[in-house]
């Protein structure tokens, strides 16, 4: 394209790479001095630069490739044997190419990040499987090969029961996350949502776990609706809720404030009087699979944070975590209203 586009003879990108630089990829001619594009490449700084050696006819044009944090990571380079002029034009040209190349770097990145992020789910889902699917093996082996009375048969029955109920709970998870990740945004279902009733719907949501005298609400009336799709939002929030009243102290308060917020926006906090969270436990709070010393039982998956997020994400949400050991743990969400919908 940059032969075509700018009439040259040649034409390559050259890497900037902690050893140094390296070719990565060069089309048509290329100057007959050894080390030629390396020094003009080393030499360039940011912009575009044109280099004419009188020694060696011929030029030496070059555009650098940022990548998303700025930092150089390549030069686009473009050569001509013979001296010519590289005028206005095709400085501009040659900036559109850079700028083209620099899409290019930084959708190769995110597909590697994509990537690598998708082996270490299947890695940490392969982990979780792992286990209950070795439970019901053993157990089950157990029932075919030993006789049992009819309490041990029933004990090694029940925990089958439980193994594959953990195992089913690991893969609607998975394919949940899945789902939301692959869908985005397009897949929501965006209506004007009332606050009130996706809390009575999370509220729902949490309620086996016979603790929902433990929230006490403090809702602003008159709210906007949210703009959201209402079963993935009552989603998201039972599951915040479910994590405050499984992570904090039995028997303490979890408080739930609403509020109007700027945007326009709604303001939502969930705020608990438990242990807090450490740094470390912090950083893994929305990561998959992860989960925190001291829940109440063992019956969580840890992907419950990370499709509260991935939804929050979907709905142009901002999540801010308050979080000290000893001292409790308030999250807020600002949730777009009606008429402030991001797309």
């Amino acid at each position: 394209m940059a032969l075509r586009l700018c009439g040259v003879a040649g034409a390559g990108i050259a890497l900037h790479e902690p050893e140094g630089l390296k070719l990565a990829a060069w089309a048509g001619t290329q100057p007959v001095q050894d080390g030629r594009i390396a020094q003009f490449c080393a030499a360039l700084g940011d912009g575009i630069v044109v280099a004419e050696d009188e020694a060696a006819p011929g030029f030496l044009a070059g555009a650098s490739v940022a990548g998303p944090d700025g930092e150089r990571i390549a030069t686009l380079c473009l050569f001509d044997p013979a001296p010519r002029r590289f005028g206005e034009d095709e400085r501009a040209r040659l900036a559109d190419l850079a700028a083209l190349a620099a899409q290019a770097f930084a959708g190769a990145a995110q597909q590697r990040a994509g990537g690598e992020r998708r082996q270490r789910y299947l890695t940490q889902a392969s982990h979780e499987l792992r286990t209950p699917l070795a439970s019901i093996l053993g157990f089950s082996e157990l029932l075919l090969k030993r006789e049992f009375d009819t309490a041990g048969r029933q004990e090694l029955l029940e925990i089958v029961h439980a193994q594959a109920g953990r195992m089913l709970k690991v893969l609607n998870g998975t394919f949940d996350l899945a789902r939301l990740q692959a869908g985005g945004r397009a897949a929501l279902r965006i209506a004007p949502t009332p606050l009130d009733g996706a809390l009575v719907q999370a509220m729902g949501i949490v309620a086996p776990l016979g603790q929902n005298d433990r929230l006490r609400l403090a809702l602003a009336p008159g709210l906007a609706p949210a703009a959201a799709d209402p079963a993935r939002l009552a989603q998201a929030l039972g599951i915040v809720l479910d994590n405050a009243l499984r992570y904090s102290t039995p028997g303490t308060e979890v408080l739930v404030r609403t509020w109007a917020a700027p945007g326009p926006a709604i303001g939502i906090e969930i705020r608990d009087t438990g242990p807090g969270m450490t740094p470390d436990v912090r950083g893994g709070l929305f990561e998959s699979f992860y989960r925190g010393p001291g829940a109440l039982d063992t019956e969580g998956t840890g992907l419950g944070m990370a499709i509260f997020k991935e939804i929050m994400d979907l709905h142009g949400a901002r999540v801010e975590l308050d979080t000290t050991p000893g001292a409790g743990t308030a999250l807020t969400i600002l949730l777009p209203a009606l008429g402030d919908e991001h797309g």
